[in-house]
C-alpha cells in the first residue's frame, strides 16, 4: 500500500515536471522563432537592392542552424538527469535489502 501512494505521489510529481517542461520550451520556441523571423526580415530587406542579397540570405540560414545548435546543446545539458520513478526504484531495492538482512 505504501509503495502504491509513493508511486501516485512520484506520478502526480512526474506529471507536474513534464507539465513545467514543455509551458517553458513552447513559450522558448515561440517567442526565439518570432525574434529570428523578425531578424531575418530585416536582415534581407537591408540588402534588397546590393549584389550581397544572396549572402544575406545564406548568412541567415546558417545563423538559424547555429541557434538551433546551441539550443540542442543547452538543452541537452541542462535537462533533468533523474530517470523516472527514481524514489520508487530506492525505496524498492532499500526493502529488498532490508529483507535480505534479515534473513
Amino acid at each position: 500500500m505504501d509503495y502504491l501512494r509513493l508511486l501516485l505521489i512520484d506520478l502526480k510529481i512526474q506529471k507536474q515536471l513534464f507539465i513545467n517542461r514543455m509551458v517553458c520550451l513552447a513559450i522558448i520556441f515561440v517567442f526565439l522563432f518570432l525574434s529570428l523571423i523578425f531578424l531575418d526580415i530585416a536582415i534581407i530587406l537591408s540588402f534588397i537592392n546590393t549584389p550581397y542579397l544572396i549572402i544575406a540570405a545564406w548568412c541567415v540560414f546558417l545563423a538559424h542552424v547555429l541557434v538551433l545548435l546551441i539550443s540542442l546543446f543547452v538543452y541537452i545539458r541542462y535537462r533533468s538527469s533523474t530517470p523516472l520513478f527514481c524514489d520508487i526504484e530506492k525505496e524498492l531495492k532499500q526493502d529488498i535489502d532490508m529483507m535480505k538482512e534479515f534473513l
